[in-house]
This record gives C-alpha cells, sequence and structure tokens, in this order.
C-alpha cells in the first residue's frame, strides 16, 4: 500500500510540474506576440510566426497591397523586466530595432527603444497584415 502511494505522489507531482510548463509556454511573451497585426490606418503590419519570423508589411497606396519583407525577431527581456522584441533583415545594408513590447486583449503596442515613439498596432486574421490592400 505505502508503495502505491508513493508512486501515485510521484506521477501527480510530475504531471503537476508538466502543466506548470505547458502553462508558462501558453503564456510566454513570445506566444502572446505570434499573429498577425495591423495599424490602424492599415498601412503598416506584421505577422509573426513561431519559427521566429516576422513577415513585415507597408501599404503606401490604399486599396494596392505594398511590399513585404521578412526578417527575423527575438524576444528578451530589458533591465526593467519588460518584453523586448528586436527585429532584424537586410536589404542593401543589415538593420535590427528593438521594441519594447506589450500585449493587451487584441492590442500591441511597440515602443522603439532608442527614439521612444510608440505605435499600437490591432491583431488582424492570420496573413492579413502583411497583405493588407
Amino acid at each position: 500500500m505505502k508503495t502505491i502511494k508513493k508512486a501515485s505522489a510521484i506521477i501527480l507531482a510530475l504531471v503537476l510540474v508538466l502543466c506548470t510548463f505547458a502553462a508558462c509556454s501558453l503564456f510566454s511573451p513570445e506566444k502572446k506576440l505570434l499573429g498577425a497585426w495591423s495599424d490602424n490606418a492599415g498601412v503598416v503590419g506584421f505577422e509573426f510566426k513561431e519559427n521566429n519570423v516576422v513577415t513585415v508589411g507597408a501599404n503606401i497606396i490604399p486599396g494596392i497591397s505594398g511590399p513585404t519583407i521578412d526578417a527575423t525577431y527575438t524576444v528578451s527581456k530589458n533591465e526593467n523586466k519588460q518584453n523586448v522584441v528586436t527585429i532584424s533583415y537586410t536589404l542593401i545594408v543589415s538593420v535590427s530595432t528593438s521594441y519594447i513590447f506589450e500585449v493587451k486583449d487584441n492590442v500591441l503596442t511597440l515602443t522603439n527603444v532608442e527614439t521612444g515613439s510608440q505605435s499600437v498596432y490591432t491583431k488582424a486574421a492570420a496573413g492579413a497584415a502583411a497583405q493588407q490592400g
């Protein structure tokens, strides 16, 4: 009887540990960032994917889908424990820009680490943000 109780306790402890790790990954900053986001004007959009690729799109002329580029992104925390996403890409030169980000409901706020400028994006249907038109 002691052996069964001991085995049950060990199994229960393992299940709790696994559930804790699963819950942490569901609510991780990276998971909240995933998906397509668009600014209110429909000019700029991001689509963050699980493979650390972000598609960035710009629609300069209303009604016409503009150019898109695939960039890479990493998520970290700064010294103030704020979530930071760094987006990097190469066109003619390599560009890397870091933003403090916050996701509340379906709203993504990006604050440029260097300039302090802030942009707000709304969650869109998958693929819609980078291909708006």
